[in-house]
């Protein structure tokens, strides 16, 4: 016996996502053993979306959200003697995952990114006295935020 729950039929929903980045970095060394380093990464990010009924009906209408996230990181190195060196690290990073996911077809869905920030620490960091041996210590803590308004 077989039975049927109505016709079968596919919706297609099309999505597409544009990244368009530019980042610019510089390393300022401050004395021998000092440096600071600095970042920003501009982004250019537009998501279409539109869909189709398996009958050609429309569920919605097409449309596109763009966002401009700008992230950043500032850093040190100081490096005392040959081989050891001690850096921080605070950074932030934007995420358009959420607000891309495939399976989403509402319009009002779109209008998230997620973000981060990062606090990175190593007390040492030694390349060994050799060079051909490593160690590195480090902590690292990041902070997500999925729920974040259109940029």
């Amino acid at each position: 016996m077989q039975s049927t729950f109505g016709p079968i039929a596919f919706d297609t929903l099309n999505s597409r996502l544009n990244d368009v980045a530019g980042s610019f970095e510089d390393r300022l060394k401050v004395t021998s053993a000092f440096a600071l380093i600095g970042g920003v990464r501009l982004e250019d990010l537009t998501l279409s979306r539109n869909a189709v009924n398996a009958d050609g009906t429309i569920p919605f209408q097409p449309f596109s959200q763009t966002w401009r996230p700008v992230s950043y990181r500032a850093a040190y190195t100081y490096e005392p003697m040959q081989n050891l060196m001690f850096y921080s690290m605070y950074a932030t990073a934007y995420d358009p995952a959420v607000a891309a996911n495939l399976s989403r077809s509402r319009r009002e869905q779109t209008t998230l990114l997620t973000s981060s920030r990062i606090y990175e620490t190593a007390p040492s960091k030694s390349s060994g006295m050799t060079g051909r041996s490593g160690l590195s210590l480090s902590m690292i803590s990041v902070q997500r935020n999925v729920f974040v308004r259109s940029m």
